[in-house]
């Protein structure tokens, strides 16, 4: 049986190496239109999304900081995860510059590890803060209204 710290491990293992294969997985440069659009709208999400958690409650592992409390404001107040979605528009982008069999199938790892890591994240939020469980009640995971 897998500890929640090696589960925790594995999963930021995978998201790390499908999201470095995926921009290595074809040409990166010159980004088009498309590509260059999402790489800004993947950089204005991420930093609004850390700029809202900081002083020090950022961690790329699902487990939550020691110091973790509810945020519901900036990003949060529409989506429970939007550095996940961060990531995948990144790394959409780069599938947009160069689309292929590999980085298509990259990409779909980087998502379902990275829903697997949303699930985990959520259940650890769940026991750990008060009034969780009515946020994720409000809020979808990923794309507002949607999922």
């Amino acid at each position: 049986m897998w500890s929640v710290e090696s589960k925790a491990a594995a999963i930021v293992a995978i998201q790390i190496a499908s999201a470095t294969l995926i921009v290595l997985a074809g040409p990166i440069w010159p980004l088009g239109g498309v590509a260059r659009g999402l790489l800004v709208a993947s950089g204005l999400l991420l930093a609004w999304a850390v700029a809202v958690l900081w002083p020090g409650r950022f961690n790329v592992r699902p487990i939550p900081h020691r110091r973790a409390r509810l945020v519901t404001r900036g990003p949060y107040r529409l989506i429970r995860h939007p550095m996940y979605l961060s990531v995948l528009v990144f790394a959409g982008a780069f599938v947009a510059a160069g689309v292929n069999p590999w980085r298509i199938a990259l990409w779909l790892v980087l998502l379902v590890d990275l829903v697997f890591k949303m699930r985990m994240e959520e259940r650890l939020l769940a026991e750990k803060l008060a009034g969780y469980r009515d946020y994720m009640k409000k809020t979808r995971r990923l794309v507002p209204w949607v999922y």
